[in-house]
């Protein structure tokens, strides 16, 4: 009988699709018409793009201004990000694993005006992610999470999103929250989380 290697599993998984040439959902000018618009991201400001992947969505920030720190667990995106994006400033990638690893020392708290957790907050551990989140961004940072919705994605893949009631617990303990939708049907949320609010406790 054969094995069959759920996605979530491994760094090894996500190596083989990059090297194979699979990309994650793209990304549109609506989607960054909307985010800048929700969260209006400063120029020289400090963005940690959290699970990166190949770097699409960092590059974008970098365009703008901004200076972006990428983690993702697989090295061949992370190696793929460096090539591609070798000739454009404000970008650093690295990997690591958000849920096995202990933090960067790199990363204290009140560090990043920005965290961005595109489409990968369901392969971490999400309670762990968001108090530190918080704790890296600074007073009055934005956390900007992007997921699907598990109701609404097909049986085979509803593991790649959250559940609506987790996406509408997300907001627990900020400040501010923001919800808003990148298609017709609600399928792709998106998250905004903004201070102030005290750093919590470990």
């Amino acid at each position: 009988m054969s094995v069959i290697l759920h996605e979530t599993s491994t760094p090894q998984y996500w190596d083989a699709l990059y090297e194979a040439g699979r990309y994650v959902h793209g990304i549109s000018a609506f989607e960054c018409q909307m985010f800048r618009s929700y969260v209006d991201p400063r120029p020289d400001s400090l963005a940690l793009d959290a699970g990166c992947a190949r770097g699409d969505f960092a590059a974008y920030l970098g365009a703008w201004g901004l200076d972006v720190l990428g983690l993702d667990f697989s090295a061949t995106a992370i190696a793929q990000a460096r090539r591609d994006f070798k000739d454009q400033d404000h970008l650093v990638f690295d990997v690591h694993d958000f849920v096995t690893a202990p933090i960067p020392s790199g990363i204290r708290p009140g560090t990043f005006d920005l965290v961005v957790c595109r489409l990968s907050l369901p392969y971490l551990d999400p309670q762990r992610f968001l108090v530190d989140a918080r704790r890296w961004l600074k007073p009055t940072g934005v956390l900007h999470i992007t997921t699907h919705i598990t109701e609404r994605m097909p049986p085979g893949l509803r593991h790649r999103g959250l559940p609506k009631a987790a996406v509408e617990e997300l907001a627990t303990e900020w400040e501010h929250a923001v919800r808003y939708d990148l298609d017709g049907d609600g399928a792709l949320t998106c998250v905004v989380l903004r201070g102030p609010y005290p750093h919590p406790r470990r």
